[in-house]
């Protein structure tokens, strides 16, 4: 884990709409040009479950396009993300919110 995806971004609040949350998250919105946004903890999870989501239905990357679709309706409220075992596997932590069933 870097320490860009770790430091917090200076007391801002994360960008969703109506929340009062820290920023503790950066987000790249795009790579090139390079825009990043803060976002708490909660939110970067599942915009970037969106993000994987997306790009294994499509079968490759998400154009700039693409992305800022996906930022701008998140932030708005507008679209959501079921969180699945499969999208906490590739965390380096699990979020106490979300209680997912352990096999046995």
């Amino acid at each position: 884990m870097t320490e860009a995806h770790t430091n917090p971004i200076n007391s801002e609040k994360c960008s969703v709409l109506n929340r009062v949350n820290l920023a503790t998250e950066r987000h790249h919105v795009t790579y090139e040009p390079e825009v990043i946004k803060g976002l708490c903890e909660v939110h970067h999870l599942e915009i970037t479950a969106m993000h994987t989501h997306q790009m294994k239905y499509q079968g490759h990357g998400l154009s700039n396009k693409q992305r800022w679709y996906i930022w701008y309706k998140f932030t708005q409220g507008k679209k959501r993300v079921k969180i699945t075992k499969h999208d906490l596997r590739y965390r380096y932590y699990k979020p106490p919110f979300l209680f997912v069933k352990e096999a046995r």
